[in-house]
């Protein structure tokens, strides 16, 4: 029987559905069916016509004949295997179905599982026995019905008989090589590739050898013929043990080498499959030890195949203490089930190096069914886990951004009026008197809560910086000794003096900055030294930094601190997360949102006792060609000024701030009052030299929308945005709304005087 579809399986029962079930079952087994007969009678006319390969039998059935009835029948009149399918197991009726010798008895309900392995020990016990009836008669008869070739020769070698299977392999017939001796017919060598010959037989003594050989060789008959065959050479001996002759058995085994061929091939191509695949893969025996590993486990162990095999995955697999692999691997051998881990483990290097994988695995069956080993998938993660740390961290951000939205604005706002009527009071006073004296004091401490909500209104979603092409070297060194003023700290700097250019808001960067030297002062609470450093690289694709490849300015600020415990590295840059008494724990969650906005990277390195090293990434500027408009003589300032902002604590220090300066102010608590009054004064042709706008408006016109109607009124009109949140595009890209200056809030007197002053030297570009 060559395959499943050639097997010819009759069913009988009596119950349809049950049938039914179990015909199905048989077909996407493979099988064919030849239908279903529901009676005894049925049965026997159905396997008369149809003469099927074995029967399935339900005992219990209609009519006068049982099922074990029909099986008796079926048995003596065309010898065909019956399995008997039923829900009973009594023992009067296990004692009737034994009388039928059947070839399977299987109680209801039963899986397609048992339904196959019966069908198939059924077929294969029917084929035996057969092959032993069968045997029975040949040898009844000659020795030529042996399956194999045999070859028989007397004690001197000479060949005594040749079944014709030993025939039709050598091609030689029995009366042209009898009293002819072995070896001058047949020549035995060892293999293909070695031609040495197996000496069977004495040529020179003409006496047979003494010994029984078995084992694989090549056969190489008179004509040069070459036959791989299997062969046992046995001594025949009669009843007082004294040698008669030999009888040499063979099997032709060229499928069996070309299938050994064909594995040996399967196995090497495994093996490139295995090479090619992106994930590392072990597999092992039942022992663990491994037997193969792909070129991805090599690099990611660090052991190659040879210096791997035969040792337990464990050993290879160095996973820090507790890690679960060990129950892993025995769930899988023991229980035979497919693990696929969500858990990590961490994989420790000789050289003390820790790799992040993830590692699943399932059992490996034989034919039978049988574990026989495992196989162990897994990849590096690590970097996948730096990308979802970092990920984590601007979420984090984001959610603080969220909080800091919904208060910035209002607190600028507040701030704007505190700071400006603080410098308005400074204004007439003369720095003597003690009341300049307290208005410093209250203006600084103004200046803090200002600097607090920049820190906030960094981690704000739409807080874009408003950058500019610009030299770094200025603004670390400049921010790195404000900083370093007053304390014990030394800086060292080595700024490579060709630099390239970045793209970056100055402010924001020396908030960065200080915060970086802030953090390796309070390192140091006994002095020591720093190094700052900047300079050019290239990221490519193949580097770490989760970075687009391309130029780019490293910037490095290391301390001889007391370093960072490593439970703590992950959290440094969270915000709130402090481990100082004093600190608010804003500082380098503030600096890390900064260099996320300005499409950067920062990453720290720490040692305790050693100090720390964070490590900046910025992506270098294309060439800047725009240059700053400078005015060939600073003017006197005058003229007329429209205030737009909707809170009356705001822009009344705003307007007696521009008084002082020497303007005249109109005021407007929303746009559709500012577009008014620019039309009617433009009608009167009193136009306005500059208007100021807040850029949002509870309940009106915001400065966006406002700017887009006066420059409809006016194409001239110089505007200037202003705001106590960044929150919107317009205050980074203020030229491109149509303003020339902004000004965040709060704002001193000696701030706005400076942007007024620039604005109105400036002609309108847009």
């Amino acid at each position: 029987m060559n395959s499943k579809e050639s097997i010819k399986i009759l069913i009988v029962e009596d119950e349809k559905i049950v049938a039914s079930d179990i015909q199905n079952s048989l077909i996407r087994m493979g099988y064919s069916t030849l239908g279903i007969a529901s009676s005894g009678d049925e049965a026997l006319e159905k396997t008369r016509e149809f003469h099927p390969d074995i029967v399935l039998m339900d005992i219990r059935l209609e009519g006068e004949m049982d099922g074990i009835d029909s099986a008796l029948k079926i048995r003596e009149r065309f010898h065909i295997p019956v399995i008997y399918l039923t829900a009973y197991a009594d023992d009067s009726t296990l004692q009737r179905a034994k009388i039928s010798e059947p070839y399977g008895y299987i109680l209801k309900p039963f899986d397609s599982r048992d339904l196959h392995t019966s069908i198939e020990m059924a077929l294969y016990k029917h084929k035996m026995e057969k092959k032993l009836k069968e045997s029975e008669k040949w040898y009844a008869t000659t020795l030529n019905s042996i399956g194999d070739g045999v070859i028989t020769t007397n004690t001197r070698g000479e060949i005594t008989f040749i079944n014709p299977v030993a025939q039709k392999i050598t091609g030689l017939s029995e009366p042209d090589i009898l009293k002819i001796h072995f070896s001058k017919i047949f020549k035995i060598a060892i293999s293909q590739t070695d031609n040495s010959l197996i000496d069977l037989f004495a040529n020179d003594q003409n006496e047979l050898i003494s010994r029984n050989i078995a084992q694989d060789a090549l056969l190489i008959s008179e004509s040069g013929r070459e036959i791989p065959i299997n062969f046992t050479k046995t001594l025949m001996r009669d009843i007082n043990n004294n040698i008669m002759g030999a009888v040499f058995v063979f099997q032709d085994i060229t499928e069996r080498k070309k299938a050994e061929y064909e594995l040996a091939a399967e196995k090497e191509r495994l093996l490139i499959t295995l090479a090619s695949i992106a994930d590392a893969v072990i597999t092992t025996d039942i022992d663990g030890k491994i037997v193969l590993m792909n070129r991805v486990a090599e690099q990611i162990t660090g052991y190659t195949q040879s210096n791997a095999q035969g040792k337990s995955i464990l050993e290879i697999l160095k996973i820090k203490a507790n890690s679960g692999l060990e129950k892993l691997i025995h769930s899988i051998i023991h229980t035979g089930k497919t693990i696929n881990r969500s858990d990590d483990f961490t994989l420790k290097g000789d050289d003390g190096s820790e790799k992040i994988i993830s590692c699943s695995g399932a059992p490996i069956h034989d034919n039978s069914n049988n574990i026989i080993g495992m196989v162990i998938v897994f990849s590096d993660i690590s970097e996948k886990r730096k990308f979802e740390n970092e990920l984590l961290k601007i979420q984090k951000l984001e959610s603080v951004g969220i909080l800091a939205g919904g208060i910035a604005h209002d607190f600028n706002n507040i701030l704007t009026a505190i700071i400006g009527n603080l410098s308005l009071a400074k204004i007439d006073l003369k720095p003597d008197q003690e009341i300049y004296e307290i208005l410093t004091e209250a203006e600084k401490a103004s200046q803090q809560a200002r600097h607090l909500t920049n820190q906030l209104l960094t981690f704000s979603r739409g807080g874009a910086p408003i950058k500019k092409v610009m030299s770094i070297n200025k603004v670390i060194q400049e921010a790195a000794e404000f900083s370093l003023s007053g304390s014990t700290v030394k800086a060292k700097y080595e700024i490579s003096h060709d630099l390239k250019k970045v793209n970056i808001d100055s402010g924001q960067f020396k908030q960065v900055i200080h915060n970086l030297v802030l953090n390796a002062i309070q390192a140091m609470p006994d002095g020591g030294s720093m190094r700052i450093s900047a300079e050019n690289v290239y990221l490519s694709e193949s580097d770490s930094i989760p970075l687009p490849a391309g130029e780019h300015v490293k910037i490095s600020v290391v301390d001889q601190g007391i370093g960072i415990k490593d439970e703590h590295l992950d959290k440094i840059f969270d915000p709130y997360f402090t481990t100082k008494q004093m600190g608010s724990g804003l500082g380098l969650a503030t600096t890390y949102s900064v260099v996320k906005k300005h499409g950067g990277h920062i990453n720290v390195d720490s040692e305790l006792g050693r100090g720390s090293t964070f490590t900046i990434y910025l992506p270098a500027a294309e060439a800047d060609t725009t240059q700053e408009y400078m005015p060939e003589k600073e003017k006197d300032l005058k003229g007329r000024i429209l205030i737009m902002d909707d809170e009356e604590f705001v822009i009344k220090p705003l307007s007696r701030m521009l008084q002082s300066l020497g303007f005249e102010t109109e005021i407007a608590t929303n746009g559709e009052q500012a577009i008014e009054k620019y039309k009617l004064n433009l009608s009167k042709d009193r136009t306005f030299d500059l208007v100021i706008l807040d850029l949002t408006i509870q309940g009106g016109m915001g400065g966006k929308e406002t700017i887009k109607n006066l420059r409809e009124l006016d194409p001239d009109v110089k505007a200037i945005v202003t705001s106590g949140y960044s929150n919107d595009p317009v205050m980074a890209d203020y030229r491109q709304y149509g303003f020339i200056g902004v000004i965040a809030k709060p704002y001193k007197v000696d701030e706005i005087k400076s942007v007024i002053r620039k604005v109105l030297a400036k002609p309108v570009y847009y």
